[in-house]
């Protein structure tokens, strides 16, 4: 789970391979990602394999990054909840977790 720097949205992951965006000002859901692409027989591993265990923003909010148990990191655009770029087994087992630095 993240804050938006502003101070105003809450982006959280979920083991039920969605990520949704909540407004503090409305305390209300406005947004729900869903990662219905993988159809498979065995639902169960599924949900398992692509579990998003963490969210990041950019220091600027201009983007949004989720880990998934599948090893994938996905980047969406902050403004539209749009994916921009899935990186697939980008390393080898499960990302548990993400972290901008900024270097100055």
């Amino acid at each position: 789970m993240v804050l938006t720097s502003d101070d105003r949205f809450i982006v959280a992951g979920s083991w039920d391979r969605s990520i949704k965006v909540y407004d503090l000002q409305t305390k209300t859901q406005v947004h729900n990602l869903e990662d219905k692409s993988k159809k498979m027989l065995l639902q169960s591993l599924i949900n398992y394999l692509a579990r998003v265990n963490s969210v990041v923003l950019t220091p600027n909010n201009k983007y949004f990054l989720s880990a998934h148990n599948d090893g994938s990191i996905k980047m969406f655009d902050w403004g539209t909840k749009k994916l921009v770029h899935h990186f697939q087994k980008a390393h080898q087992g499960k990302k548990t977790s993400l972290l901008f630095l900024s270097v100055v």
